[in-house]
C-alpha cells in the first residue's frame, strides 16, 4: 500500500481536527509527500510518485491519497494520477472522484497549470 499525503507536513505533524489528535501513518504502508499546493514541487513529486503508483496499483495494492479535509488537494491529486493512469483527460477524471466523493475542483483553481499537461504528454510516451 501506498499512502499519499498533499500538503508540506508530515501527517504526524498535522492536527485532523480541534482536540481530535494527528495524523498518522499507516502501518506498513510506503509513505510519499506529493506536496500539490506548492507550484514549485508538486511537478517533481508527480514525477516520482508516477511509476511507483502504477506499479503498485498493477500489483494489486492500494494507493491512499489524503490531504487534511479531502476537499481539494488529495482529489486533484488522484484526478491527476487517474487521467495518467486511464489515458483520460483531466476533466474525465475529475467527473469519475466528484461521482463518488464530495470535492471541490473549483477551490483548488489556483492547483491548475502547465505542469498538468505536462504530466499527462510525459505519461502517454512512456
Amino acid at each position: 500500500m501506498i499512502q499519499i499525503y498533499c500538503f508540506k507536513k508530515d501527517p504526524t505533524e498535522v492536527t485532523v481536527a480541534v482536540n481530535k489528535g494527528r495524523g498518522m501513518h499507516i502501518p506498513g504502508a510506503v509513505l510519499f509527500r506529493c506536496e500539490i499546493s506548492n507550484p514549485h514541487a508538486r511537478l517533481v513529486d508527480m514525477q516520482i510518485l508516477r511509476p511507483r503508483v502504477f506499479d503498485s496499483l498493477r500489483n494489486g495494492h492500494n494507493v491512499y491519497i489524503h490531504c487534511v479535509s479531502g476537499i481539494t488537494r488529495a482529489p486533484m491529486a488522484a484526478a491527476v494520477l487517474c487521467a495518467m493512469l486511464m489515458g483520460i483527460t483531466l476533466e474525465e477524471a475529475k467527473h469519475i472522484i466528484s461521482q463518488s466523493r464530495n470535492v471541490s475542483f473549483h477551490s483548488g483553481k489556483d492547483l491548475n497549470g502547465a505542469w498538468i499537461p505536462r504530466l499527462l504528454r510525459e505519461s502517454n510516451n512512456s
